[in-house]
């Protein structure tokens, strides 16, 4: 168990990220069933549904095909204060419970804007860490180009979901 708590700061990984939209657009981002699923369509995913109890001690389910397998993202929501800051466990086949997962994202009110901070702990090795990186990086730039665009994140997943399958044909 020592080794786990050691990871969890060796393995950690933070992305900051200003989103040109208001913190309340921001944070529904993060706690709507509807725009999670649209914002997790990304390439290599299909056929995303999301379970979102956006309430300490509910449930974040995320369902879909990643890479023509069934994946599940589970986690656990421990603090939701809204418009301010989000934490819950992450599981998902290659970070079991047993690794103690976290993620917190924390938004920041810059009026028009969002200053928006997300950390991820509880890697049970690199690999992991960097996998997760690329995925969350990817995540948020979806979440600013809505937004540049003036566009609602399930929008433009939406539409990036589209170009892909049409890539594909």
């Amino acid at each position: 168990m020592a080794d786990h708590a050691a990871n969890a700061e060796t393995f950690r990984l933070e992305v900051r990220r200003t989103i040109p939209r208001p913190v309340a657009e921001v944070y529904a981002a993060w706690t709507t069933a509807d725009a999670i699923a649209q914002w997790m369509a990304m390439p290599g995913c299909e056929q995303v549904k999301v379970q979102c109890e956006a309430r300490a001690g509910g449930r974040l389910v995320i369902d879909l095909v990643h890479q023509g397998k069934p994946w599940r993202e589970d986690g656990t929501w421990l603090e939701v204060v809204p418009n301010r800051r989000l934490r819950f466990t992450w599981v998902t086949p290659e970070t079991p419970a047993a690794v103690n997962s976290v993620v917190t994202v924390e938004f920041t009110d810059r009026g028009a804007s969002t200053d928006l901070t997300l950390t991820h702990t509880g890697f049970p090795n690199q690999q992991e860490r960097d996998s997760h990186d690329a995925g969350w990086q990817q995540i948020v730039d979806v979440i600013i180009a809505a937004a540049k665009a003036g566009l609602t994140v399930a929008t433009l997943a939406r539409a990036a979901l589209e170009l892909q399958r049409a890539s594909r044909a």
